[in-house]
């Protein structure tokens, strides 16, 4: 049988509820733990008798607590440290970095250390502390024990500013242009873009192609980089057309671009599925 003492210096309503009711779940499904609350001043003290085969589940539940209910104070108080940025900002900011670490992308698994990962830290940092010691006061183990869990928070906001800051100059970027085709004066009423064989092809009202502009030339082939979507993207904010109808739109063929389309545009937009132009389309992909 182990002696245990599990110290909070500043509780929190929720942190009492689930510590207590982790630990009624954990005496009733396991014998061999009985524990009894102190109240000291505005501190807290769980003092356990535990056996040694069921230690590991406390640990465990600790590393839990650590994760639901610490690491959110964290992340917000390391995000604090960018002081620039705006409380509207560190909101934003704080969303990425809870996304990044509670719901990886398929293409983020193994970039972000996932729930596991972290909570593996702290058991091992658990363990290694009850070695030696048999008081732990959560507040002081999280902010000088877990440096290595520290920092993994630390480089996952440290990608969530970046996220932040690439959007926040994406919709920048967006509004320039918005402001450009709304200021201009429209020099075609109608533009068809017609999604081929993953290709854009622009056409006037009348079902015409429509011809590049010198300018647009000029910049292609000064800028090796520049692709055929940026020629379509700036032939359309040259164009400033009222409306734009993209014909044989799947959802998944160029939607980059067209939500680059759509978020300039935005109600001039039109999508088309079922007219001759797209039903022809789709026979030429089969």
């Amino acid at each position: 049988m182990r002696l245990l003492t599990v110290g909070i210096i500043k509780p929190f309503s929720s942190l009492e509820e689930r510590f207590c009711l982790e630990l009624e779940d954990l005496k009733t499904k396991r014998a061999g733990v009985s524990f009894r609350k102190k109240v000291l001043g505005s501190s807290i003290f769980y003092d356990f008798a535990i056996a040694e085969e069921i230690f590991v589940s406390l640990v465990e539940i600790l590393a839990d607590l650590v994760i639901d209910l610490w690491e959110p104070k964290l992340i917000k108080r390391i995000i604090k440290k960018f002081f620039y940025f705006t409380e509207a900002e560190n909101k934003i900011i704080y969303d990425f970095a809870r996304e990044m670490l509670n719901y990886p992308k398929s293409s983020q698994k193994g970039t972000f250390p996932d729930r596991s990962k972290r909570k593996s830290v702290i058991i091992h940092k658990l363990l290694d502390y009850f070695r030696g010691c048999d008081t732990v006061i959560l507040e002081g183990f999280i902010n000088f024990r877990l440096k290595e869990y520290i920092e993994m928070l630390e480089e996952v906001i440290d990608k969530a500013v970046d996220e932040y800051l690439v959007e926040k100059e994406y919709r920048e970027f967006i509004n320039l242009l918005k402001f450009i085709v709304y200021v201009n004066d429209p020099r075609e009423e109608l533009v068809h873009v017609l999604l081929s064989n993953g290709e854009f092809h622009l056409m006037n009202g009348n079902m015409e192609p429509l011809e590049r502009d010198e300018g647009i030339d000029i910049l292609a082939k000064e800028n090796p980089d520049f692709s055929l979507e940026d020629i379509a993207l700036s032939m359309l904010i040259n164009l400033a057309p009222q409306k734009i109808v993209i014909h044989g739109f799947n959802g998944i063929e160029k939607s980059e671009l067209v939500n680059v389309i759509y978020n300039i545009f935005e109600d001039r937009v039109y999508f088309c599925n079922d007219c001759e132009i797209c039903i022809n389309s789709k026979r030429g992909k089969k």
